[in-house]
């Protein structure tokens, strides 16, 4: 007889306290030991009950929960086959699947070192997204209720589910979760879920069952699944379990079954199963991409979910543990020493690189909401401590991995192996490239792929079946309109499309069609990952011959010789020599273009700071600004900063050094030209403009303008804890002006002020010599054709117009009065005219010493940017 039935027979004669004596006896043969025990069992099994009473009336859900804990552990210690069921569910999910990714790993990753709980939303599958590139998410409407939830939130308001994702979204990763949540206490009190017998059936190893027999139950198909944990059920164990509502069914997969009438009968299956009476109490959770399920929809379903893309901050914490536990791994350190505070360091300098790296990137940037791609990028980071600067390699294995090789792991055969389905792809990317398009028509699409098709598999006919199902395994080709179909990703498109022209010698009509229209970015990328494929020289010598040259046909130039494969010498040194030498001459013919040039590569280092938001990476530079000044002078309006000797152009050899001295306004308005000048070449994208307070670490190193609510002050990082510079003292705060002129000078001149009439005579003195420092500063400027002193002296004649105009009253009426020592009305208005004055002639003395280089610059431009939306 097995124990766990002597147990349960003792139990029911003698109760606990029985079983307590029998069990001492038997192991210490002490009568009274064995009653002492027992005794403190009665007690305590009599208390138990009063205790869930007053639980129960003071917290029904928590009783509840106590209860059904301990119900699940005692089924757990006393029936066999669920403990081997549970070690098995626990063995077969216990690390993450990588299998099939395409890149070598030397480590096994337990699931819970590196999980991240996924946001769903509740969407409808016609409206999901089948790329495996997530697009930016329009921000919804504000509601009381969060539009995004976790998988325990929906498992708390309904018990039939589909889950709805892209590939490699996570959806199986999700269910394995829940699979040993549910077999682990601690995280099952954690989501607030009752304990439930998972039960987990991929698609495409039953579907066979389900398609082979009409009779087909779910009972024999969970039989199955549990029987691989090596024990034979006992009689109607399991079925028990199902008519009580003790399981959580897992049908992971839809898409994986590969023909849609095939599908159909499946998903027709799943429902009868769901409305039978035996099963219908048990949870029931269906994953599929969309192309898997907006056909063949379920109609006993209450609910369809999407997985969300990774957000910053789930990419963040993924980052964190996934290089944490491959540092403890690589340094053979069990996880229990993980506060060892060296392999810590080096797992967060990990970290922060990888995700520099990643948000420094566009198209990497975009590719990290989706787990697989964030996967498949921190893997190579950890073997390589970099991601490809040219990215082609790191395409090439996501199209791999993405045709086949995942499928291929998991014992699914496709039709078409990963390098013939990319070979069948590549001449379609190469003509959509060269007729300037990003859909197809579906009757395109098949003409071009018949002949490439026939090569790799005589069998398979290029129709609408194949497209399809093409679609629904890969998730790198999809309709986005009945009949109509693009690359999940530009960067697929253009990935292939330099590909088919590599290694089919089209390199020369891709150019010709380049120079039709050199100065469009629509070939751009292709010719960028076509260099870092083959030979770069015949790229950078058709954009060096482009006369005369342009922006974007010079920064294609540098970058594809920065990536190149390979490139002659000559070539390289010609276009290095030729930039430098332009950007670094003002007057140079072709000046312009270079320096723009030196603005769209460094708009293009950025790192996010939240979602749709990113920070320009490093300061403004003197080129960059100019640019700014000469469009401005053009409307007459002055912006170079103030310490300039010359009229409004740089200092030599400082081009691409950053630029210090920036008025807020001019910072402000910088921001807006940017945005503007970005718009004119590449379309509205981005909004350009200073950071805000949340945008910006508190350890930023730094000197630069931030824009507030109400106003533009000066960011100073701690290496310039006491800047005095001209801005902060005129614009931003009176404060250290005041302090030095009210320890000074103000005291004997409010003395003297208190005499009869001494208020008229004390503000015509000031006034003086403000009006005399102002000629004095004009006259040692040395040029009084200066444009930007004539602007600053007119600036200040006006503003003092208007401040003796608004404090004419108050001089007035302290003129015409005749007080005593002791009036101290009096004198704390008298004391705030001094300190008025006094402010302008420090913040006029400050400007004296800026421009007179004895006050360093020190206000830097950091710009950031934000999509636009679609509504703006």
């Amino acid at each position: 007889m097995e124990i766990g039935d002597v147990i349960l027979k003792l139990l029911s004669n003698f109760g606990i306290p029985g079983l307590v004596f029998t069990i001492v006896m038997l192991v210490n043969q002490s009568v009274w030991l064995a009653f002492v025990l027992a005794l403190v069992s009665w007690v305590v099994t009599a208390l138990i009950p009063m205790v869930l009473n007053v639980a129960g009336l003071l917290n029904p859900e928590f009783s509840k929960q106590w209860a059904e804990n301990i119900r699940a552990d005692f089924q757990q210690w006393t029936n066999r086959y669920y403990r081997k069921y549970r070690q098995h569910v626990l063995d077969r999910f216990h690390n993450i699947d990588l299998s099939g990714i395409g890149l070598s790993t030397f480590h096994n990753i337990e699931q819970e070192n590196v999980f991240v709980e996924l946001q769903i939303d509740r969407q409808a599958p016609t409206d999901a997204e089948g790329s495996i590139v997530p697009k930016p998410r329009r921000e919804k409407g504000s509601t009381t209720t969060p539009s995004t939830q976790t998988i325990w939130w929906v498992l708390k308001s309904f018990q039939r589910i589909v889950i709805i994702g892209r590939p490699g979204s996570g959806k199986t990763t999700l269910l394995t979760h829940i699979a040993v949540t549910m077999f682990t206490p601690k995280s099952r009190n954690i989501a607030k879920m009752r304990s439930l017998l998972p039960i987990f059936i991929p698609f495409r190893e039953y579907a066979i069952d389900i398609l082979g027999s009409q009779d087909c139950t779910l009972l024999q198909i969970a039989e199955k699944v549990i029987a691989k944990c090596g024990e034979a059920l006992p009689p109607q164990w399991l079925l028990r379990q199902l008519r009580n509502g003790k399981c959580i069914i897992m049908l992971d997969g839809l898409d994986e079954v590969q023909r849609d009438e095939d599908r159909l009968v499946v998903i027709q299956w799943v429902d009868a199963q769901m409305s039978d009476v035996k099963y219908s109490r048990n949870y029931f959770i269906i994953t599929s991409r969309p192309g898997g399920i907006e056909k063949n929809q379920s109609q006993q379903i209450q609910t369809n979910v999407e997985v969300l893309p990774f957000s910053l901050t789930q990419q963040t914490v993924f980052a964190e543990r996934w290089f944490l536990i491959n540092e403890l791994k690589r340094e053979n350190l069990p996880r229990a020493k993980q506060d060892q505070k060296r392999v810590q360091l080096q797992a967060a300098e990990l970290t922060e690189n990888f995700l520099n790296d990643v948000r420094g990137s566009e198209a990497f940037s975009e590719f990290a909401g989706n787990p697989l791609l964030l996967t498949m990028m921190a893997m190579v980071y950890h073997r390589d401590r970099t991601l490809p600067e040219n990215r082609a390699e790191l395409y090439g294995k996501i199209c791999q991995a993405l045709l086949g090789e995942r499928w291929a792991a998991r014992g699914l055969k496709l039709p078409l192996k990963p390098d013939q389905a990319q070979f069948v792809l590549q001449p379609a990317a190469y003509h959509m490239m060269m007729q300037g398009q990003l859909k197809i028509s579906a009757d395109d699409m098949l003409a071009i792929i018949h002949e490439p098709l026939k090569k790799v598999n005589a069998d398979l006919a290029a129709d609408r079946d194949f497209l399809q199902a093409f679609e629904t395994t890969t998730g790198l080709f999809v309709e986005v309109n009945p009949a109509e179909y693009e690359f999940a990703h530009k960067t697929f498109q253009e990935f292939l499309a330099a590909k088919y022209a590599q290694e089919n010698g089209k390199i020369d009509a891709v150019l010709a069609a380049f120079c039709t229209e050199p100065t469009k970015v629509w070939w751009d990328e292709t010719l960028r990952l076509y260099s870092a494929l083959e030979d770069a020289t015949p790229i950078v010598e058709t954009c060096l011959a482009v006369k005369p040259i342009s922006s974007p046909v010079l920064a294609l130039a540098l970058q594809c010789e920065q990536i190149a494969k390979r490139i002659e010498a000559s070539v390289r040194s010609r276009l290095r020599d030729l930039t430098e030498r332009i950007i670094q001459d003002h007057r140079a013919l072709g000046w312009r273009a270079a320096a723009e040039v030196s603005l769209l590569l460094h708009l293009k280092k950025v790192t996010s700071v939240r979602d749709n938001t990113q920070m320009i990476k490093g300061m403004i530079t003197h080129a960059e600004y100019q640019l700014f000044i000469d469009d401005m002078l053009t409307n007459g309006e002055h912006v170079q900063p103030d310490h300039w000797r010359s009229q409004h152009i740089f200092p030599t050899g400082q081009a691409n050094e950053p630029i210090f001295g920036v008025s807020p306004n001019a910072a402000y308005v910088f921001g807006r030209w940017v945005t503007n000048w970005m718009e004119r070449q590449f379309g509205k994208e981005y909004r350009y403009r200073l950071p805000h307070r949340d945008d910006y670490p508190t350890n930023m190193i730094g000197c630069f303008w931030v824009q507030d609510a109400t106003e533009i002050r000066l960011y100073a990082d701690r290496l310039i804890p006491s800047s005095r510079s001209l801005w902060t003292l005129v614009q931003a705060s009176y404060s250290c002006a005041r302090d030095r002129a009210l320890a000074s000078a103000s005291a004997s001149a409010l003395a003297s002020a208190l005499a009869r009439d001494g208020a008229s005579a004390l503000a015509l003195a000031l006034l003086n010599g403000i009006l005399l420092l102002l000629v004095t500063i004009a006259n040692r400027a040395g040029d009084e054709e200066n444009e930007q002193m004539l602007a600053f002296r007119k600036f200040v004649a006006d503003w003092i117009t208007q401040q003796r105009q608004a404090d004419q009253g108050a001089i007035n009426s302290l003129a015409k009065r005749r007080v005593s020592d002791q009036d101290s009305e009096y004198i704390e208005q008298l004391r705030q005219l001094v300190r008025l004055w006094d402010d302008s002639l420090a913040g006029l003395a400050a400007f004296e010493q800026r421009i007179n280089g004895q006050d360093k610059p020190i206000e830097g431009i950091l710009l950031v940017r934000e999509r636009v939306k679609e509504a703006d």
